[in-house]
């Protein structure tokens, strides 16, 4: 749970500094983050999946959509890869997990937000084979915008 929160509060940090408020980035809401994460660990509040070869290197969580307009589909909440470990195709792998697990389920879409300005994110969904939807203002606490990408299963 804390290697897992301690990737997110990383990739965080060296990925969205310069679009999304510094506040975000900072040590009280990277101590908020590691306690939410540490909650749906213990809680199972979302499927919370890590890839875990010699040590934690990535993390998934997943679950049913919580956008109004898309009730039936399967949304990755999260998937991140330690900096020090992507481009080596974990993330690929955590998403192809992600993919099955929602087949598994009998859902037939799937729901990944990224923010519009983090190309990488949005270029490896793409390659993936996701479509952008829609964009949307994320509210004062990211100050960014959010792109929406969909793929059919």
């Amino acid at each position: 749970m804390e290697r897992a929160a301690e990737i997110v509060n990383r990739c965080w940090k060296t990925t969205y500094a310069g679009y999304v408020d510094p506040v975000q980035l900072g040590e009280v809401w990277c101590g908020k983050r590691r306690e939410a994460i540490k909650d749906e660990f213990r809680t199972n509040g979302l499927g919370n999946y890590v890839f875990d070869e010699k040590g934690v290197k990535g993390i998934l969580s997943c679950g049913k959509s919580a956008d109004a307009d898309k009730p039936e589909a399967f949304e990755l909440w999260r998937i991140y890869v330690d900096p020090a470990f992507q481009a080596q195709g974990i993330g690929s792998k955590l998403l192809a997990f992600g993919e099955a697990l929602a087949k598994e389920r009998n859902y037939q879409e799937m729901v990944i937000w990224a923010f519009e300005k983090n190309e990488n994110a949005c270029m490896f969904y793409k390659k993936h084979g996701y479509k952008p939807d829609i964009t949307q203002h994320l509210g004062e606490n990211f100050n960014a915008e959010g792109l929406r990408f969909i793929k059919s299963l």
